[in-house]
């Protein structure tokens, strides 16, 4: 694995009624009925009219190839009225600071789609990505929260510890981006599974070091 520079800061989890998943090796949290099914409903919709093809990218981990279709869009208060409102209660789940978390992306599975097995810091020897850390530091931790759940597969795995969240909508999934040394940890490599029918929604976030300008392009 490459080397990485150590952070300042590790995420702290304090999220109310969250439920730990037994694994010694990455922190990874699950919050049911984060937000509501009409409020799912309305970004799901949303999504749909904003998405754009994803540009399809391989990431090459030893010997495994990771390979994604999906459709993303950037979600912001022009294309989700209430969209700051919505950042704040996040944020507020997440007992953070919500200028600590990137502009989210609305993310569309549909039937075949997946998004293969890939880390969610940032990596420091992309030149974009060293930019990016010096900026706004590294990425702390992670969450996606379910749209929808009214399809079969597309449940996000973490392979390198054998866990596997199953979608339900509403629901939280959040997860550290470093060990407990502060560097990039490899554990918390995730995937999101093979939609094998319907369409799976989800919303994806994540959280900096330093504050981020809601506007701000990801690295």
């Amino acid at each position: 694995m490459a080397h990485h520079s150590k952070s300042k800061k590790r995420f702290v989890f304090n999220i109310k009624d969250a439920v730990k998943t037994n694994t010694f090796d990455i922190d990874l949290y699950t919050k049911d009925s984060c937000i509501t099914e009409k409020t799912c409903l309305y970004i799901s919709q949303l999504i749909d009219k904003y998405s754009i093809p994803s540009s399809s990218r391989s990431v090459k981990l030893n010997t495994d190839i990771a390979r994604s279709m999906y459709m993303v869009c950037e979600l912001n208060e022009a294309r989700i009225p209430g969209y700051n409102k919505l950042v704040d209660y996040i944020s507020s789940v997440l007992s953070v600071d919500s200028r600590l978390l990137e502009p989210l992306d609305g993310i569309k599975f549909s039937r075949g789609d997946y998004h293969g097995r890939h880390v969610d810091f940032v990596e420091e020897q992309v030149a974009s990505g060293a930019a990016s850390i010096k900026k706004y530091g590294q990425r702390m931790a992670s969450f996606i929260i379910y749209l929808n759940d009214n399809f079969k597969g597309g449940e996000t795995c973490f392979p390198t510890i054998g866990k596997k969240i199953e979608p339900l909508t509403g629901r939280m999934v959040i997860w550290g981006n470093l060990d407990k040394n502060y560097r990039p940890n490899y554990f918390a490599m995730r995937e999101e599974a093979f939609v094998k029918t319907g369409v799976k929604y989800i919303l994806l976030g994540h959280v900096r070091e330093q504050r981020v300008a809601r506007s701000v392009l990801k690295h």
